[in-house]
């Protein structure tokens, strides 16, 4: 952006204000810390301009796996029966396939994900897709890291994975729950510590049912496992600090794929990235914007 003299009509503005001008996301409740408090006028014109998503990451936090909506993706039959990594990852096990002829519903123009891809899972039907060849990743990913899970659950079961590890059950995880009183939202990435967040069922507090930004992310010591909805960051409750289990595959739709399976997701997923290293602030608030705009999500 650039300076001039006279009184800028931005400069007592706030971030929420400024994107609720822009039509980018309406204010809503809800507790914990949102990104927007802090952000200034210009780091939301550079997020907007730039289109800054998971591309545009340094080397030191880029994604190691990429799902994209929309992208690499082969439908048969009206099923999602495989999805490639569009970080170009020639691992046949980054791809994540059919495994048991049970792949979710595809939906190629979602009118609850801004027109861009879904896919569709339904806990009856037992859908899910792993990763392909041994499952195990050549390089698996070990330390801090981050992620990024466009999706929603109906909590209509007590427990539904969006994610887990190929080989570790609730090695590395992301789960939905609804319990009395409480919506439960659980990042796991370890065998000992999880960032978890409990959000009152009631008003609008609630985890919404809709399309939500889920994003997770864990310090190399396991200490600090934050978890974000929409924008809105918890600092969850972190049982055990250890460090964290190496992701060493992708199991999506349902709990480790070697553990057995189970806890099917009963929802959506239109885009999955998982990323290394830590995010700074400035970062984490870039993607959140990027995925709102992108998928028509408001942010909190």
């Amino acid at each position: 952006m650039s300076g001039g003299s006279g009184t800028g009509l931005a400069q007592d503005a706030t971030g929420q204000e400024i994107l609720q001008a822009l039509g980018l996301t309406t204010p809503q409740g809800g507790s914990g810390t949102g990104l927007l408090q802090d952000a200034t006028l210009q780091d939301i014109a550079n997020a907007i301009s730039g289109g800054f998503g998971p591309g545009n990451l340094p080397s030191g936090v880029a994604p190691v796996a990429w799902y994209k909506s929309g992208a690499l993706q082969t439908v048969s039959g009206g099923f999602l029966t495989q999805w490639g990594d569009s970080t170009d990852n020639a691992d046949p096990a980054h791809v994540l396939v059919d495994r048991s002829s049970q792949p979710p519903a595809y939906i190629a123009s979602d009118a609850t994900y801004n027109n861009m891809a879904s896919a569709s899972f339904t806990a009856a039907s037992l859908q899910f897709l792993a990763s392909g060849g041994t499952g195990t990743w050549a390089t698996p990913l070990a330390g801090a890291a981050w992620w990024v899970c466009v999706g929603q659950s109906d909590f209509s079961t007590a427990a539904q994975f969006f994610f887990d590890d190929f080989n570790t059950l609730e090695g590395w995880s992301f789960i939905t729950e609804p319990q009395v009183g409480y919506n439960v939202v659980e990042w796991l990435s370890t065998g000992n510590a999880e960032g978890q967040a409990l959000l009152p069922s009631a008003a609008s507090q609630a985890i919404p049912k809709a399309p939500c930004i889920f994003m997770g992310q864990v310090s190399a010591d396991g200490a600090q496992c934050p978890i974000y909805m929409n924008g809105r960051g918890f600092a969850g409750t972190v049982l055990t600090a250890t460090n964290p289990t190496t992701l060493t595959g992708i199991t999506m739709g349902m709990l480790s794929f070697f553990a057995g399976g189970g806890d099917f997701l009963n929802g959506k997923i239109a885009e999955f990235v998982v990323g290394k290293g830590n995010l700074t602030a400035l970062q984490t608030l870039y993607l959140n914007l990027y995925y709102s705009n992108l998928f028509g999500i408001p942010l909190l």
